[in-house]
């Protein structure tokens, strides 16, 4: 009886020994269950926001040099679908700084070109540049400028967020009150700094040096359909080919260059005369005949940097039609009130005025600047970029899951290219998603 009770009891360990291996295997199989589920929704998110760095590279391609297509399109850049799966359906939204409203969504893409380009820049527009920060102190914005142009003497930044890494520069003065980079006006950033980050609780969001600045903007000395731009310090005899040139202007170049003159910029020849010194003609006044119907042909089609057949690169130049007046306020014979009309006279601009620069000139159109004016910002300018921020959230209309995706697209290769990758999920949902308007209520 007692053997036949022992082995009772042990056939009952076996019996419980197996439904804790059991229930084991189960737990372990939900689990990974649940995990594979869950990883495959991230995933899902993620695809969607990929798609919409994909929209993104598309609309580029097309309109790279038209501001009014990609900047601040909520029909092209909103609540995008991109595919369905899952039991769910996907969308992406793409979003930027506004720089004027902290209270509303830019939907659309960030140029670089519209910055400064920290590695690049000339000291002076540096110095402007870490002094116009509203997030960093005058008295320190000395240091901290001396301290960035030494690190970079270095080597170059390889990212805006590594100026962390320069003497005295703080997070406020990088991110500034922007904290979770949504280019929102959130209620911690308006609320004195009660809760991180500080704010000084003004009804306007202070960008940091990560609005103002870049390491990534750059173009090739070549048109804008990627012909060979004329050299007028060196090609004198291709200046026939040049269409839309005056002959005027041709024999003009011609002659300065005879005479032993040099082009600094192809912006000189705007309204320009000379006064030969040599020859039979010697003292007689030549005239480019260049006015502003001539600059676009002239910014467009020469060149003072690139031999033939070897188009230069143009490290940092900064385009005038994004821009902000804090970044246009940085180069030399601009100041905060020049910066604002110019900002202001080309807000009202179509697209075929800002396929150049030379709206700038106030002579017969709308721009803000005389001619010597424009003779001395020109060299620091340029009226179209090549490298283009995008910030993208990928979200399920049903289960609610995003994930958020910042990229820097660069088109001045041969083929467009994902020059920069990071996932910003971490920060929180940046916009604002109403599932009840993509027709879909939730579960």
């Amino acid at each position: 009886m007692k053997r036949t009770g022992s082995m009772l009891a042990a056939v009952l360990v076996i019996i419980a020994l197996a439904a804790m291996v059991a229930g084991s295997l189960l737990y372990r199989m939900g689990a990974e269950s649940a995990a594979t589920a869950a990883t495959r929704v991230v995933g899902q998110a993620d695809e969607a926001a990929m798609c919409g760095i994909r929209h993104a590279i598309a609309v580029l391609e097309a309109h790279a040099n038209d501001v009014t297509v990609w900047q601040d399109n909520e029909e092209l850049f909103r609540d995008q679908f991109a595919f369905e799966a899952g039991g769910d359906t996907w969308y992406f939204t793409l979003y930027a700084y506004d720089g004027e409203d902290g209270a509303a969504v830019r939907y659309g893409l960030t140029d670089e070109a519209g910055r400064i380009n920290i590695n690049t820049a000339a000291e002076d527009t540096l110095r402007r540049l870490v002094e116009s920060a509203p997030t960093i102190p005058v008295e320190e914005a000395d240091a901290i400028a001396e301290a960035l142009i030494e690190y970079r003497q270095a080597s170059p930044l390889a990212s805006v967020e590594e100026l962390l890494l320069v003497e005295g520069v703080s997070g406020e003065h990088v991110y500034g009150e922007d904290a979770n980079l949504n280019g929102l006006l959130d209620p911690n950033e308006q609320d004195g700094g009660e809760r991180f980050p500080w704010d000084n609780n003004d009804t306007a969001l202070d960008p940091g040096l990560l609005d103002l600045a870049t390491v990534m903007s750059y173009d090739w000395d070549v048109t804008d359909d990627g012909r060979e731009r004329v050299n007028i310090n060196a090609d004198l005899d291709a200046l026939s080919d040049v269409q839309g040139l005056p002959g005027g202007t041709a024999s003009f170049i011609r002659q300065y260059r005879n005479d032993g003159g040099v082009f600094k910029h192809p912006s000189e020849l705007l309204n320009m005369e000379h006064r030969l010194r040599r020859g039979r003609n010697r003292g007689r006044t030549i005239r480019s005949g260049v006015t502003g119907r001539e600059l676009p042909v002239v910014l467009e089609q020469l060149t003072v940097l690139s031999p033939a057949g070897r188009p230069r690169l143009l490290p940092g130049l900064v385009n005038v039609n994004t821009a902000a007046p804090a970044v246009l306020a940085t180069l030399p014979g601009v100041d905060d009130d020049l910066a604002a009309r110019i900002v202001e006279a080309r807000r009202d601009l179509d697209a075929e005025a800002l396929s150049t620069a030379a709206w700038l000139y106030g002579e017969d159109g709308p721009g803000p600047l005389d001619a010597d004016e424009f003779k001395k910002i020109m060299p620091r300018l340029t009226w179209r970029g090549r490298q283009f921020r995008v910030r993208c959230v990928g979200f399920g209309a049903s289960s609610g899951r995003y994930v958020v995706l910042e990229a820097i697209i660069d088109l001045a290769g041969s083929a467009p290219r994902v020059a920069y990758l990071r996932d910003l999920t971490r920060l929180g949902l940046p916009v604002p998603i109403d599932p009840e308007q993509l027709g879909y209520a939730g579960p």
